[in-house]
């Protein structure tokens, strides 16, 4: 019989994530960042439920809303043009969590994305 196994990642770290909703052509967005960078970019039009998978996304950490003048604001500004201008390039940080597998999967995609342009 084989056996398969579910690679997770669990840190024992706890970070701090800021997050602010923003407004696009396509509808509503949550940005949310860490001390790292952008950690996730979530889409919908109910900011509470964006909030909740952004809870569930990332147990344990602390997370707060930004008032508008914090790092949060600059990025989802940014967000929303990217949006509106998908081929322009992104140029903030992002935070990847995971394992080997994971990093390794994100470092192919973004060598993928910089050989396109």
């Amino acid at each position: 019989m084989t056996e398969f196994s579910t690679l997770t990642y669990q840190s024992d770290a706890t970070h701090d994530i800021t997050y602010i909703c923003g407004q696009s052509s396509l509808g509503g967005f949550l940005t949310a960042v860490d001390g790292e960078g952008v950690c996730a970019i979530l889409l919908g039009d109910d900011c509470a439920q964006l909030l909740r998978e952004l809870q569930a996304a990332f147990p344990g950490d602390r997370i707060g809303s930004d008032d508008g003048s914090g790092p949060c604001h600059s990025v989802a500004v940014a967000v929303a043009s990217l949006i509106e201008q998908p081929a322009e390039p992104f140029v903030y940080p992002t935070s990847v969590r995971g394992g080997d597998f994971e990093q390794m999967l994100y470092a192919a995609l973004r060598q993928t994305s910089r050989a396109r342009r």
